[in-house]
């Protein structure tokens, strides 16, 4: 049975309109991680959105090798924040995807 803490991430997932994984070193060396367990969530709720929209947003914290990335994210564009205008890159993805697909918070 999930407990308090499981159902509100579960809750907030369904209601944010992006979702950013941070991924670091630390993060991809741990074979199990709850941290997993939302990132699951989260590819499961973007499964309903149209091709083309993101949500899921993988975001590098550290250098990370192609091959260090888990496989469930590796279909998806991630943003590096290890270069200097990161930060304008991961604002620039979701800027260019609400101007082209607008918003809309799921409320369910």
């Amino acid at each position: 049975m999930p407990s308090d803490w499981e159902r509100q991430i579960q809750h907030i997932i369904k209601q944010v309109d992006y979702f950013a994984v941070f991924l670091s070193n630390a993060l991809l060396t741990q074979r199990e991680s709850y941290c997993y367990k939302e990132i699951n969530a989260a590819l499961e709720r973007q499964k309903s959105f149209k091709e083309g929209c993101r949500f899921l947003i993988p975001v590098l914290l550290d250098p990370v090798a192609e091959s260090a990335i888990p496989s469930m994210l590796t279909s998806l564009q991630s943003v590096d924040l290890t270069v200097p205008k990161g930060i304008q890159d991961l604002a620039e993805v979701i800027l260019d995807d609400r101007n082209l697909h607008g918003a809309g918070v799921r409320h369910d």
